[in-house]
């Protein structure tokens, strides 16, 4: 009943909730799921959930990688709604050129700094413009969960080219940290002349 409404308890779906950093082990989330259009991509989700919920403890991912699982597939989904003329319903009909599509899309979002509807929210003062980090991190979560469930056989499976060619998005480079100061530049800046000087 609960996959055919589209959320996702993991205590009553017969596992255990998922471990949250800050807000306390104790503290449960019902996930919904109805932002993803596609029902096989919404049951890939629910899948992958499930499988999660029933890792023993401290091999089940924590909340905040849930959030983002569902934020990836929640991306794709609008992505697939944009690019497929069934708008990605039947997912046998996914090949390699769609992901070249995805890829465009996104590019063009981010580079055109696009407001896209699945990432704007308006509680939290989101404006829904993909950064690079946000662009990388949610198309690998996309990934990770229809890779999960194709290994498993679950649902319908999209075609291997599709899966093989899901678009990779660059990681955003670290920015470099600031440069010490050398002892000497260290020594000139104590100099009692160089600190008269700035008086």
């Amino acid at each position: 009943t609960a996959k055919d409404a589209g959320w996702f308890d993991p205590v009553i779906s017969g596992g255990k909730p998922f471990s949250g950093s800050q807000i306390g082990e104790r503290r449960r989330a019902v996930w919904d799921l109805t932002r993803v259009s596609q029902r096989w991509l919404r049951d890939t989700l629910w899948d992958y959930l499930y499988d999660q919920s029933l890792e023993p403890d401290g091999k089940r991912v924590s909340m905040g990688t849930v959030f983002y699982r569902r934020a990836g597939v929640v991306l794709l989904s609008y992505v697939l709604e944009q690019i497929r003329p069934d708008h990605g319903r039947d997912p046998a009909l996914l090949h390699a050129a769609d992901t070249h599509a995805i890829r465009e899309l996104i590019n063009l979002w981010f580079n055109e700094q696009i407001p896209v509807p699945p990432l704007i929210d308006e509680n939290r003062k989101v404006d829904g413009v993909l950064t690079e980090r946000s662009r990388h991190v949610l198309m690998r979560n996309a990934h990770i969960v229809l890779r999960h469930n194709k290994e498993r056989g679950r649902t319908a499976p999209t075609t291997e080219d599709f899966l093989v060619r899901f678009p990779e998005c660059p990681v955003p480079a670290r920015s470099p940290l600031p440069r010490p100061l050398s002892f000497g530049d260290y020594q000139l800046l104590l100099d009692p002349d160089n600190l008269r000087a700035h008086d």
